[in-house]
């Protein structure tokens, strides 16, 4: 769930940003299986997910993808380094 909201928060940034197209790189599989087969996923996800498919038809494209840890892992560090504000 806390993935889910990052992603919404995320896309809301870019769209206030003024943003066209947007990559989603999760490296949590039941988000981005979610993204592509709804109804596979808890209901308590599946709200968030349906806020996050109609934030992001506001969209010119986004893509969501899957990615390892590894992948992610120096995004983990800067988040947990950096306090920022959005």
């Amino acid at each position: 769930m806390a993935e889910a909201l990052a992603v919404w928060n995320a896309l809301a940034w870019a769209f206030d940003r003024g943003w066209l197209s947007v990559e989603i790189c999760s490296d949590c599989l039941v988000l981005v299986q979610g993204w592509q087969k709804p109804s596979r996923i808890h209901s308590l996800v599946k709200i968030i997910l349906f806020d996050i498919v109609h934030l992001a038809c506001k969209f010119n494209y986004v893509a969501v993808s899957k990615v390892l840890i590894a992948e992610v892992r120096a995004a983990y560090t800067l988040v947990k380094d950096v306090n920022f504000q959005v």
